[in-house]
C-alpha cells in the first residue's frame, strides 16, 4: 500500500511571504512596494521605508473616474490578477508608484500597485497586514485597505470557503497563510476545542481543499490557532467509535494517505495505541491497535509495540499448527481484513513465509467481535482469490508444478498457472496450467502437493466445456 503525505503532493505547498509591505495612507517619497518573493528581513526593511514616508507626507489625492479604472485594469492584466473589475479608486502613490483598490464582479477585491513591477493581493490579505502593522506601530498612519463599498464582502467569502469545506466546527479565528508558487492562497482557520485546518484557494478564489492542522504540522507547516491539546481532544472524540480500547490520547500524527482512505496514529495512556482510518471525508472507517500488523507502511511510532506483536505472532502460528498447517516462520505480513456482508468484524489475512512451504502459506484469523474460524491456504490456490504473494514468486510455484505434473507422469516444464476453482471435494484446486513448448493442461492439482490429479490436454478440456486460455 503507497500512502502519500497528502500536504506535500499537493502541488507547490511551500508558502511563501508575497512581497507587499502594508501600504502608507500618505505618499512615501522614499520608497517602493517589493515585488516577487520577499524575505522576511527585506519586508521589515520595506516597512520601516514605508512609516518614514507616511510620516512625512500629507493626505493624498483620491483618484476616480474612467482614467482610474483603465489603470487599474492594465494592472490587473499584468498581474494576471482573475478580477472583472467593477468598480476602481485610486487612494494615492508611493513615490512613483500608484495604489488601486479594485472590486471584481465576483469574489475579493484587490489592492494593486503599478510601476516597473506590478503587483496585487486581495483585500483579506491586505486587511491582516495592515492589522498587524498596526499592532506593532501603534503610532503610525493607517496603512490602505479596501474601502469601495463591493469590498464589503471579505467576511462573507470567508464564510464561503469554511462551508465549501465542510469544516463544522466552531470556528474562532481565520488568518491568510501565505500564497504559493503556483498563486493559490492558503487560509489557516481554527476550532475551539479541535483541530483546525488549512483551506487552499486557486487565484481565481475559488475553493480547492482543506488540509488538516496535523496533516499541516506533519510536512512542516504551522497552525497558530491549534493547541496540541485541541488535537488530541479532537483524535478522542472522533475515534471514540472505533478504537479498539478505551483511549486517553496522549499524542497523535497524521500517518498518511491513498486515494481510499486516510490515517492518523493514536497514542494512549492506557494499553497500546492504534491507527485509525477514515474515508476522504474524514469519517472514520476502523481501528487496528499497535499490538498487531498495522496495513500502513511503518506501523505504529508513537507506541513500542514490540513485545505485544511477537505474542501474537506465536499465537498465530499456534493457530496453523492447531488446523495441522505447520510453519517455521521466517516473515509475516498482514495482507488483507474481510468485510462481511453484515458488517461485523472480518477476519484478518497474514501471508507467512515458510522455510517448510514451498508453495507460500496463508491464513485467515478472526478477530475479537467477529466470526469465522481459522483456515490457511498456499499461494497457488490464493492465486483464484486474486492475492499475489510477496514472499513466494510465480516463479518458485511454476517450479513445483513442473513437479507435480512429472509425477503424474506427464512431461511439462510449467511456465505459467491459472487456478480457476477448487476442487469438489474441497480438497484441492482445478487449474490450467501452461508448458514451456506451448502445450497446456487442465486438472486438479490436489492440497497435498505430491502429484497432479486428473490432467487433460487444453484440446481435450475444451471439448469438455474447460477452456485453456493461456
Amino acid at each position: 500500500m503507497k500512502l502519500r503525505n497528502s500536504l506535500l503532493a499537493r502541488s507547490a505547498v511551500v508558502l511563501t511571504v508575497v512581497g507587499f509591505s502594508p501600504l502608507p495612507a500618505a505618499a512615501a517619497a522614499d520608497s517602493a512596494p517589493m515585488a516577487g518573493v520577499a524575505t522576511t528581513a527585506a519586508a521589515a526593511a520595506m516597512q520601516s521605508r514605508t512609516r518614514r514616508g507616511a510620516q512625512s507626507q500629507a493626505a493624498p489625492e483620491v483618484r476616480t473616474g474612467p482614467e482610474v479604472l483603465a489603470e487599474a485594469q492594465a494592472v490587473v492584466t499584468a498581474t494576471n490578477t482573475v478580477c472583472d473589475v467593477v468598480n476602481a479608486v485610486s487612494p494615492g502613490r508611493n513615490g512613483d508608484i500608484n495604489i488601486y483598490e479594485v472590486a471584481c464582479a465576483t469574489g475579493l477585491g484587490h489592492i494593486l500597485t503599478d510601476g516597473a513591477q506590478p503587483a496585487s493581493r486581495n483585500c483579506i490579505i491586505v486587511a491582516q497586514q495592515a492589522e498587524e502593522y498596526a499592532l506593532e506601530n501603534p503610532d503610525a498612519p493607517a496603512q490602505v485597505t479596501c474601502t469601495l463599498p463591493e469590498n464589503a464582502n471579505a467576511e462573507q467569502i470567508m464564510a464561503g470557503y469554511i462551508q465549501s469545506a465542510g469544516v463544522t466546527c466552531q470556528v474562532d479565528q481565520t488568518r491568510w497563510v501565505g500564497r504559493t508558487q503556483s498563486g493559490e492562497e492558503r487560509y489557516e482557520v481554527g476550532c475551539a476545542g479541535v483541530d483546525g485546518y488549512w483551506l487552499r484557494v486557486n487565484p481565481a478564489g475559488e475553493y480547492l481543499d482543506r488540509l488538516e492542522c496535523i496533516e499541516v504540522t506533519a510536512a512542516g507547516g504551522e497552525c497558530t490557532f491549534t493547541t496540541n491539546e485541541e488535537q488530541l481532544a479532537g483524535f478522542q472524540a472522533r475515534f471514540a467509535s472505533v478504537a479498539p480500547q478505551a483511549c486517553t490520547p496522549e499524542a497523535g500524527r497524521f500517518v498518511g494517505a491513498n486515494a481510499d482512505f486516510r490515517f492518523y496514529e493514536v497514542k494512549c495512556s492506557e494499553g497500546f495505541g492504534f491507527i485509525a482510518q477514515t474515508n476522504p471525508a474524514g469519517e472514520p472507517q476502523g481501528a487496528r491497535d499497535c499490538s498487531r500488523p498495522q496495513l500502513v507502511p511503518g506501523g505504529c511510532t508513537l507506541t513500542d509495540s514490540a513485545a505485544a506483536q511477537g505474542a501474537a505472532a506465536e499465537q498465530r502460528a499456534a493457530a496453523l499448527a492447531q488446523i495441522g498447517r505447520t510453519c517455521s516462520v521466517n516473515e509475516e505480513r498482514i495482507v488483507a481484513v474481510e468485510s462481511p456482508a453484515d458488517g461485523s468484524p472480518g477476519r484478518e489475512i497474514y501471508e507467512f513465509e515458510c522455510a517448510d512451504q514451498p508453495f507460500g502459506l496463508t491464513g485467515f484469523f478472526p478477530v475479537a467481535g467477529g466470526s469465522g474460524e481459522v483456515e490457511a491456504f498456499d499461494c497457488f490456490t490464493m492465486d483464484a482469490r486474486g492475492l499475489e504473494c510477496q514472499f513466494v514468486s510465480r516463479d518458485t510455484i511454476s517450479n513445483e508444478l513442473t513437479r507435480m505434473v512429472t509425477a503424474s507422469q506427464r512431461n511439462c516444464n510449467v511456465v505459467d498457472y491459472r487456478v480457476v476453482a477448487r476442487m469438489a471435494n474441497l480438497e484441492g484446486d482445478v487449474a490450467e496450467v501452461k508448458c514451456d513448448d506451448g502445450r497446456g493442461w487442465f486438472g486438479e492439482f490436489p492440497d497435498d502437493r505430491q502429484a497432479a490429479g486428473q490432467l487433460v490436454p487444453c484440446a481435450a478440456a475444451a471439448r469438455q466445456g474447460d477452456e485453456c486460455v493461456l
